[in-house]
């Protein structure tokens, strides 16, 4: 708990917090479009993006490659075109990818499913996330943090054939992440905690066919 109040304090809006000294912050007024990957771009490395109160709107998935801090102030919402749940078919289609990277920090913006991959020490807090097929997928990502989130997956798997499963925080592989204090609800695994020397606490878990699973993620699955 002490690790993640550290981080949660480093990850402040920076009206909140003394002068960053990290690189460029930059700010998206509310009912931007497509603007994000730019803003990204204008951040830059260790810099930050602030999401202004209000609706933005991606009509497609936004990478994130450089160490950065997307961050959204109280009633920013981050919405995507990005289906929550592509029927009959096997690809993650993620609305934020996050890989090749480390140090990524996302906080406090709703209505979108995120995927880390080759990213450790990407942290994950403060969101809330509704009716996708998964909400946090860790893939090959050590020392991931996924904390304070309210989870609720799509139920489309309880009755469409064409969606055989929905989770809501899966560790593929990533050794030592810590998955604490979350909500998870309606998914057909709530938290699968797969992979070595990780924590799961005090997280709560209802309405899932499995609250919480320990076991590896078979193989090319």
């Amino acid at each position: 708990l002490s690790a993640l109040t550290r981080i949660e304090r480093a990850t402040r809006l920076p009206a909140e917090r003394d002068a960053l000294g990290r690189g460029n912050v930059v700010v998206l007024p509310a009912r931007s479009v497509d603007a994000l990957a730019g803003a990204l771009a204008a951040a830059g490395a260790r810099g930050s993006v602030v999401l202004a109160a209000g609706v933005h709107h991606e009509s497609g998935g936004v990478e994130i490659t450089p160490p950065v801090a997307l961050l959204g102030e109280n009633g920013a919402v981050l919405e995507s075109n990005i289906p929550t749940w592509p029927v009959a078919s096997a690809t993650i289609q993620p609305a934020r990818w996050v890989h090749g990277t480390g140090g990524v920090t996302i906080r406090s913006i709703g209505g979108t499913a995120i995927l880390i991959v080759h990213s450790p020490g990407t942290a994950v807090f403060k969101h809330n996330l509704h009716d996708w097929q998964y909400g946090v997928l860790v893939e090959s990502s050590e020392l991931v943090k996924i904390w304070e989130n309210r989870i609720s997956a799509t139920l489309a798997w309880t009755s469409d054939p064409n969606v055989p499963e929905a989770h809501g925080i899966v560790i593929i592989n990533g050794i030592g992440a810590i998955v604490a204090l979350n909500q998870v609800s309606n998914a057909l695994f709530g938290i699968w905690a797969c992979d070595a020397r990780g924590l799961a606490f005090a997280n709560r878990v209802s309405g899932n066919f499995i609250g919480s699973i320990l076991c590896k993620v078979p193989l090319g699955s």
